[in-house]
């Protein structure tokens, strides 16, 4: 970018005499200050650092660091737990691929394929009966079990019918016993019946004449009331017609109350008579029950011995009914069950049980599959040739078998740390890796990894042989970053060619992934541009200043030197060429991938200057660079072969001098114009 000074606004007029004042200062000025920048020169020019542009070749390269790797390699371990029996290899042997590298004790695993083989040979077996269908004998002897059946049933039923015709004949025998039982005693108890009937009886009348007798009794005593209250209304009227005398009227009263006193009398010697009657009845009919008890008592043993042999027989029949039930449908379950067998011998197989007989057989033989890979897994075999690098375990160890981790697939490869490594190593056993198809990780900062690609060549060293630089190519960039430390880096995998000494998995590697190589280039040492930027540098800076410098002067002053401009040309010249360079040296600012780099005004692989040493003066030259290795760069035009270059050394800049004089006229004319 061009540095841009503003333009000073008009002033007044100026007198020629004032002008020229100016003029002759300013050209007594100037020529001092170029009288001592060429001193200066001549003074100082033995004093720069050069060297000669040769040819050379200049490699571009990006640099990581990483372990070497197996490309293959393979973490073993017994399929199942179980205690190691011998180990066949050691660390470091060579094996080829099948080779028995290990194994446990089987003893039990041989004892399981010997069930799962009895299992399969009794299911084979159960299938070959069913589809070849039941022998002869066999048919034979179901139907003998048939005929057995049914010959027992029917012994069943009858000895069922005899027993309980048997104890049918005693349970009425024991009713025909307690009939008779019976009959004698009402036959010697009728006579104490009758007497206890015919009591009972008088008993009902006395108590049935007791019990009218007072409603009897009652009637009478009204009726004797009845005349006696008549015969006085009809006796005091005949006293009171004089029909009768108050004498006879009284006798008459006294004989009807007479007549009722003995009504009286004789109720109560019948209500006497009539308890009486009941007391005796019913002391009759007491007599007549007690000798009644006592007659029957004397049949009383008779009469029980009679009933239990009874409800003896009837339960007897009942049981007996009961077993006799039981014992037919036992046969006829029984001749069912023959029947059923026999039936099922004589019938084909249904596709039912051939599908679940063929079913039952096909899974013990996957189980004796299964049993026969448990012992052959009891074997640990090399699956490729490779060198055994660990054994984890020793003979008479007890190993948890199982799939093996992808962290120890990586520690076999060599490509993890080794606190990773041991920690994973406890799920294998023994690690298998291939020595011949190494390759070799690095780690590259996220800001060079967009100039890596598929294919680039590298160059890598490792300690174990450091003085001898392997190669390889790039075959793998890993697109997932990792952030350690907010730094981010990618990890890309080389192969490696083939050379006399062995790598092993695990060296650290330093890598060179060459992104740009020239042969038989112009190179000049990076020395150079160090030098060129350093003076670009100044001459911005002393430029700035003195642009600072003239704007600070004051107007009268300002319109002087602009109507002076043209008159040294020395002046005006180096002015306009120090902002040319400033510019130049701006826009080499900008760094190698679009990076602003503040202070870098040249880098490899785009345009610039150089200063070169002709006739013991330096000289600026615009050139183009082309890559470089950090040591040197190429400079594809500008310069030729054996040319000298300037890296370092010289005398003070004028940039210097005009910063030590700001406000001076003229200072712009000691700046050399980049590339000019």
């Amino acid at each position: 970018m061009e540095n841009r000074l503003p333009l000073p606004r008009p002033l007044p007029a100026i007198t020629g005499k004032l002008a020229g004042g100016i003029l002759a200062a300013a050209l007594v000025v100037s020529g001092v200050a170029v009288y001592r920048y060429r001193a200066a020169s001549a003074a100082g020019a033995s004093a720069y650092t050069t060297t000669r542009v040769q040819r050379g070749a200049i490699t571009d390269a990006v640099t990581g660091t990483g372990p070497i790797a197996a490309s293959q390699a393979v973490p073993l371990n017994f399929k199942n737990s179980g205690k190691v029996s011998e180990i066949d290899v050691n660390v470091g042997d060579k094996v080829k691929a099948g080779r028995v590298l290990a194994k446990l004790d089987d003893s039990d695993l041989r004892a399981q394929l010997q069930q799962a083989q009895a299992n399969l040979a009794n299911a084979q077996s159960n299938l070959n009966k069913l589809t070849q269908g039941a022998a002869p004998a066999d048919v034979a002897a179901a139907q003998a079990s048939v005929d057995a059946a049914s010959k027992a049933l029917a012994t069943a039923g009858d000895v069922a019918a005899k027993d309980l015709a048997t104890a049918q004949q005693s349970a009425a025998d024991a009713a025909k016993n307690l009939q008779t039982v019976q009959a004698q005693i009402d036959a010697g108890t009728a006579a104490d019946r009758v007497a206890v009937a015919n009591a009972q009886q008088a008993l009902a009348d006395a108590q049935k004449t007791a019990q009218t007798l007072p409603a009897v009794i009652a009637q009478q005593i009204e009726q004797a009331k009845d005349k006696l209250f008549a015969d006085q209304v009809a006796d005091d009227a005949a006293v009171g017609r004089g029909a009768m005398t108050k004498e006879a009227r009284q006798a008459a009263l006294d004989a009807d109350q007479a007549a009722i006193d003995q009504a009286n009398a004789s109720a109560q010697q019948q209500l006497a008579q009539s308890r009486q009657t009941v007391n005796q009845a019913q002391a009759t009919l007491n007599t007549a029950q007690a000798t009644l008890q006592n007659d029957v008592a004397k049949f009383q043993n008779q009469l029980v011995s009679a009933q239990t042999q009874l409800n003896t027989a009837k339960s007897n029949l009942a049981s007996t009914q009961s077993k006799g039930n039981q014992s037919v449908q036992s046969a006829a379950s029984s001749l069912q069950t023959s029947q059923a067998s026999y039936n099922q011998k004589v019938a084909p197989p249904t596709p039912a049980d051939l599908d679940a007989a063929n079913a039952q057989v096909a899974a013990q033989q996957a189980a004796v599959q299964l049993a026969q890979n448990n012992l052959d897994a009891a074997v640990l075999v090399a699956p490729t040739d490779g060198t055994v690098t660990t054994i984890s375990g020793a003979v008479g160890q007890w190993l948890s078998g199982g799939a093996t981790s992808g962290a120890a697939a990586t520690s076999a490869s060599g490509a993890s740390s080794g606190s990773s490594s041991s920690s994973s190593n406890s799920s294998s056993f023994i690690s298998l890796t291939s020595l011949s198809g190494l390759q070799v990780t690095a780690q590259i900062n996220e800001s060079d990894i967009g100039r890596i690609q598929t294919g680039q060549p590298i160059t890598f060293t490792v300690d174990a042989f450091p003085n001898r630089t392997f190669t390889g190519k790039v075959a793998i960039i890993q697109p997932l970053g990792q952030n350690v430390s907010n730094v981010v880096s990618y990890t890309i995998t080389s192969t490696i060619d083939q050379s006399d000494v062995q790598l092993l998995p695990g060296m650290t590697a330093t890598v060179n992934v060459v992104i740009n190589q020239v042969r038989d280039a112009l190179e000049v040492p990076m020395a150079a541009l160090t030098y060129a930027r350093a003076q670009a540098a100044q001459q911005l800076a002393g430029n700035r200043s003195q642009a600072q410098a003239q704007t600070a002067q004051k107007p009268r002053a300002s319109a002087t030197s602009d109507q002076a401009e043209g008159a040294p040309a020395a002046s005006g010249a180096a002015q306009s060429q120090a902002g040319a360079g400033a510019a130049q040296a701006g826009q080499a600012g900008q760094g190698q991938g679009g990076q602003s780099r503040a202070g870098q005004f040249e880098q490899p692989g785009g345009p610039g200057v150089l200063y070169l040493m002709k006739d013991g003066k330096p000289s600026q030259v615009r050139v183009q660079f082309g890559p470089s290795d950090g040591r040197f760069v190429q400079v594809v035009s500008g310069v030729s072969e054996g040319d000298v270059v300037i890296t370092g050394g010289g005398p003070p800049t004028p940039a210097s001098s005009a910063q030590a004089k700001p406000g001076g006229f003229g200072g712009g004319a000691f700046f050399v114009k980049p590339g000019g």
